[in-house]
């Protein structure tokens, strides 16, 4: 059986809104992991004797640890976008007759 349903404008457009922003955060999380694996193989195979070499070190590994971290809140924000758009959702169609 087939149900036709109409959404308010208001809702619809925030439904859209939360799409556009799980894909964002879609791509967002896809860039992170491929500067991490960029950055992975700079970390691990460079020369690291000089001091200079060393703080580079330093720096892209506290680089690559903030990726991940990135990563990871980008994670959080898209699980948040998902519980928005379900709770958008069915509060919808509970108003439904």
């Amino acid at each position: 059986m087939f149900i036709d349903v109409t959404l308010s404008a208001g809702t619809v457009r925030s439904l859209e809104a939360l799409e556009e922003a799980a894909g964002l955060l879609r791509d967002l999380h896809g860039r992170l992991g491929d500067l991490r694996v960029r950055v992975a193989p700079v970390v691990a195979e460079a020369d690291w004797r000089a001091p200079s070499a060393r703080a580079c070190h330093e720096r892209l590994e506290r680089w690559r640890e903030s990726l991940a971290t990135a990563q990871g809140r980008v994670d959080d924000l898209a699980d948040s976008v998902a519980r928005a758009r379900a709770d958008l959702q069915a509060r919808a169609a509970a108003a439904l007759p």
